[in-house]
Parts: structure tokens; sequence; C-alpha cells
């Protein structure tokens, strides 16, 4: 039984887990973290495993080097491999097993921390690791094994990839109360240039929505502090120096005795987020896509 992987030495689930790790960190230097000694390591194994499957695992002609075809192939078995045996080691403890979410801060924070203690009730048996990733960093992560479920853009869900849909959320304008400013239960974007606003950088596509409004219909809008996310527009806005415009559901975190709540005339920008997961992945883990059914039951009710 299995005589092919018997037949010699050179295989071992410490050589695979420095495989999955320096494919992870994107090399051998970077993997090892600056240690030559671990570096020196890394290296040996992997040439070990070369040895062993008579195949080159990483493009040595390239800096830094990258793992091939084949090595991520040998990649993926492995830390599916690895996976399964981390879950059983656990699930011999009595220990739960962990599954890792990916998502935006403010999805963390506004939509996913509140659920926790209900999402216990519903898997007992699992324990949760959250990751503060970019739509595009979950998907590349649910393909490459590192994370388990993604709560991200209903969009942005490639064929290779599983989701159900958790519905939509819209934008509001959240405007301090101090600031003394009436407005009626939605706004034109030419009142907002009355306000100091705290809005999103860059050109993504919320703010390019909001600059693209404003450009036509004619305004500057007063834009005096940028952020990187949702999250610091909203302690902005609890700051109650500034107004912004942020998901619907931070509502719950601005506080609304203490701010007015509009929608913005004309800007209809909406969100349709999905739970997604790596259907191979789940095959190998079953606990993933019972997982994924405990959120959306959560989020769909909340």
């Amino acid at each position: 039984m299995f005589d092919a992987l018997f037949s010699k030495s050179g295989i071992s689930l410490e050589r695979l887990r420095s495989l999955c790790l320096v494919e992870k960190a994107g090399g051998i230097t970077k993997a090892a973290g600056g240690s030559t000694a671990k570096q020196s390591q890394f290296s040996r194994q992997i040439k070990e495993l070369e040895q062993f499957f008579g195949v080159e695992l990483l493009d040595r002609d390239v800096q830094p080097h990258r793992l091939t075809a084949e090595g991520r192939a040998l990649t993926d078995i492995a830390r599916e491999l690895l996976g399964k045996l981390d879950d059983y080691t656990l699930q011999c403890s009595d220990m739960p097993v962990r599954l890792t979410i990916g998502a935006g801060e403010s999805l963390i924070q506004w939509l996913l921390m509140p659920l926790l203690e209900d999402y216990r009730k519903l898997q007992p048996t699992t324990s949760v690791s959250f990751l503060n990733r970019t739509t595009n960093d979950v998907v590349e992560g649910l393909l490459n094994g590192e994370i388990d479920l993604g709560v991200i853009r209903e969009s942005a869900i490639t064929k290779q990839l599983n989701g159900l849909p958790l519905g939509a959320y819209e934008f509001r304008v959240f405007v301090p109360k101090r600031l003394r400013t009436k407005f009626g239960p939605v706004v034109d974007i030419r009142d907002l240039a009355r306000v100091r606003l705290a809005l999103l950088e860059g050109g993504g596509e919320f703010r390019t929505a909001v600059d693209q409004l404003a450009s036509n219909a004619g305004v500057h809008l007063n834009v005096e502090l940028e952020c990187s996310s949702s999250t610091q527009v909203a302690y902005a806005v609890s700051s109650l120096g500034y107004a912004g415009i942020l998901p619907d559901f931070a509502a719950k975190v601005v506080g609304k005795e203490k701010v007015t709540v509009h929608k913005v005339k004309g800007f209809d920008v909406q969100r349709k987020l999905a739970v997604a997961w790596n259907p191979r992945r789940a095959d190998s883990r079953p606990v993933i896509g019972q997982a994924a059914k405990a959120l959306k039951k959560l989020l769909t009710a909340r």
C-alpha cells in the first residue's frame, strides 16, 4: 500500500510544511525572516523534496526564487494534507477546529464580530481567526488555501469558488448634530459642500462615484480628511468634527443619538455581499460548508 510513496526517503511533514511556508512568503529569504539558519534549512528541505519527486519545485533562474508549476501543485496537496492532519489532531484533543475568515476591516468589526456569540452556538466545535484583507487578497487566499471563508463582494467570486448571497448594503451620509446642519431625509450633493467631510482616499469604486457625482453637480466637496478605511471615517464622524459617507450598517457603531443619517440623492452605489469558499478545500473539510451556511443564516437575519 502506497508503495511509490515509501520506496525511498526524503519526504516528511516538516519538509512539506517548509514548502508551504516558502510559497506563502513568496520566497525562501522572506520565509526565513532574516535567519540564515532557517534559509539554509528551507533550501535543503526543498532540494530533498526535489530529489524525492525528481522534479524542480523552485525556479532558481529568477530572484526571488519562485515555485514552479510542479511546486505549486505539491503545495496544494501538502496544504490539504497538513490541514486535515491539523484538524484531526485538534479533534483528538477535544479542541475546536480553527477556521480562517477573510474580510475587510469594517465588515469584520461591524458585521462579523457582533455575531460571534451566536456563531459559537451554531458551530460549537470551531474557533475563528479573522484576517483583515482586501477583496482581491481574500479571493487569492481562498484559492491558495490560506483562507477558509471570505465575506466579499458577490461580483468578486470567481469560477473556482462557491458562494452564498448575504444581501446588499447601501451608503448613507452621517452628519454630527454639533455641526448644526439641518438636512432632510435625502440630501443633495450640493448640500454636502457646506460641511467638513471625511472620505475614503484613492481612486476606488466608492470614491470615484462620490467625486463623479460632485463633478456632475459642479460642486467642490470640502474633504478635510482622507482615510484609508471606513472604520477610520467612522472614528472621524464619532469625533463629531466631520460628516462622512459610510455603509448603512455603520449606524450601530457611530451612534444615532449624536448624528443624523441621510440618503444622498443620486448616489445609488450598492454592494452585494456573499460568503465564499473553495469547494475543493471544502470537500476535505466539511466544516467549511457548515460554517458558510451558519454565517449566511446570521448575516441575512441581521
